[in-house]
């Protein structure tokens, strides 16, 4: 197995930000599913990242409670929330930070038709041209 190094323009401290809140997000979910059903007993949150010819794509795995299935779109606008608690403020920076970052986010079912959820988001890929991360989003920009 190969390791290739994958080239991004972006904020690292924003990137970090909206990815610690998604991994909060699916150990929740899961915790709360066990505490609702006393399942699962073997409760995971994965990370996935892929190389694609347009962009990185992040995905964020778990066999927690899962989205609903009405208005699942409407998760990411600020205010919604299927919580008892919380503002539902979470999943609606994660996405405007990956729009800031010209990328796209989506809410899915979690893979191979089991519970749970998926948040898969997609960032460009830095291009050929030279760009000062710094200029572009700020002094806590990576490469």
């Amino acid at each position: 197995m190969s390791i290739s190094r994958l080239r991004l323009v972006s904020d690292e401290r924003m990137i970090g930000q909206a990815l610690l809140n998604l991994i909060k997000n699916a150990g929740e979910s899961v915790q709360a599913r066990r505490a609702r059903d006393g399942e699962p007993k073997d409760g995971f949150v994965t990370l996935r990242l892929r190389d694609l010819d347009f962009g990185v794509q992040f995905e964020v795995i778990d066999n927690g409670l899962g989205f609903p299935e009405k208005d699942r779109h409407r998760l990411i606008e600020p205010y919604v929330t299927t919580r008892t608690k919380g503002a539902g403020l979470g999943l609606a920076i994660v996405a405007r930070i990956i729009e800031d970052h010209g990328g796209l986010i989506e809410l899915d079912d979690a893979p191979g038709g089991g519970p749970g959820a998926v948040v898969r988001f997609v960032l460009p890929k830095r291009g050929e041209e030279a760009i000062d991360p710094a200029a572009e989003y700020g002094a806590g920009a990576s490469q």
